[in-house]
């Protein structure tokens, strides 16, 4: 999503900025022509000598004509031009970031700041990278033209991306890190995503389908991406077969995950599942930015069992009845943590919140060395006393 609406705010932005200086351009110099003709019209109302030279007129005549050139520009830009104009500058896009971009229609009313793409294409495949393959089938932008004139951020009112699909590879191995650059001065108002389809895979050829039937965020800065959609999104969608829900409450968003089979997870964390079986866990999480920006990751554990394999060392076993019992007793299990956030550069620090699932197991311990210890006991007095009345 980040790559995507970065390359669509530059290709989007180089174009409008051409816009816009053209018409500073064209509004200069018809003003000029204006204002000249108006000189040399006061000048013979008020019946003095013309001047020497009809400089005046000559510059009038220019700017009108250049005020011309620059509309009928304008028009050629609109209409015939921009096409082409729109894939010059996704060559230079290309060549620049390392991407494949292609762009099937173009439709725009420059004047208001609109532009609509239509069949566009991403592709990138770097060394050590995830290598992404994207389509969209359309992709509406609105821009804030007097934004361009400023030093503050450029905005886009309204950024609509329909029918997003393609799939996502991440590479085996530790990535490098990326080379450090400024994030883009951008701010998007409303973002707002439809029809996402997209297919997430790892280096081990697992596939997860993310689908989002909606998602919109507003705002979404460009320095801020990540934690603007935490913070400030809502939607609906699904992650493989689990039900994504995204509402939002004034200062507070919440991500809730449907109940997820532990059987779907070991695959990707074998060596933390492999004794659990059954049971399903759901997820939540809570973003709050007052009084301070922090995450709330909650989980629901429901119907766990825990089994030891049968060449399992008795610690082992011993340890997975104790922990089993402790989790009947407290069906379901509820987990939660705490991330403080630092927006800037999106780090935190987590904190676990006690569960009382250890003090459970100890005690379960604690109750088995008992009754161990009373069997122990009770077994050498009934040995002692049959000695006792066999010696008799």
């Amino acid at each position: 999503m980040e790559l995507l609406v970065s390359v669509l705010a530059e290709l989007l932005l180089a174009l409008v900025l051409t816009i816009a200086l053209l018409l500073i351009a064209g509004a200069l110099l018809g003003v000029s022509g204006l204002l000249s003709a108006w000189m040399w019209s006061a000048r013979r109302r008020a019946g003095g000598p013309p001047p020497k030279r009809a400089w005046a007129l000559r510059l009038g005549r220019a700017a009108l004509l250049s005020l011309g050139g620059v509309i009928l520009a304008l028009v050629l830009l609109q209409t015939v031009l921009l096409a082409p104009v729109i894939r010059h500058l996704a060559a230079r896009l290309e060549a620049r970031a390392g991407l494949q971009l292609r762009v099937a229609t173009v439709d725009a009313a420059l004047l208001r700041g609109r532009v609509t793409l239509g069949g566009l294409e991403l592709a990138r495949a770097r060394p050590g990278q995830p290598a992404v393959e994207l389509r969209v089938d359309q992709v509406t932008l609105d821009v804030d033209l007097l934004s361009l004139l400023g030093d503050g951020p450029r905005v886009l009112e309204r950024v609509h991306i329909l029918g997003l699909k393609g799939q996502i590879t991440t590479p085996a191995g530790e990535r490098p890190p990326e080379p450090t650059r400024p994030r883009a001065r951008l701010l998007i108002r409303a973002l707002t995503v439809e029809d996402l389809a997209l297919t997430l895979r790892d280096a081990g050829a697992r596939e997860r389908a993310l689908t989002l039937t909606r998602l919109r965020v507003a705002p979404l800065r460009g320095d801020h991406l990540i934690y603007d959609i935490l913070m400030h999104a809502e939607g609906s969608g699904a992650l493989g077969p689990v039900a994504l829900s995204i509402t939002r409450d004034a200062d507070e968003t919440r991500w809730a995950f449907g109940g997820l089979e532990l059987d779907a997870l070991r695959p990707g964390f074998r060596e933390l599942t492999m004794d659990l079986s059954g049971g399903t866990i759901e997820a939540a999480v809570v973003a709050r930015e007052a009084p301070a920006p922090e995450l709330e990751l909650g989980l629901a554990l429901r119907g766990l069992r825990v089994t030891a394999a049968g060449d399992a060392t008795r610690r082992r076993k011993i340890a997975a009845a104790l922990l089993s019992t402790a989790l009947r007793a407290r069906d379901p299990l509820h987990v939660s943590f705490t991330v403080a956030l630092d927006p800037a550069r999106f780090e935190g620090a987590m904190t676990l919140a006690e569960t009382g699932l250890r003090d459970d197991v100890a005690l379960g311990l604690a109750r088995a060395l008992t009754r161990l210890a009373t069997g122990a006991r009770e077994g050498g007095l009934r040995e002692r006393a049959t000695r006792a009345v066999g010696d008799r």
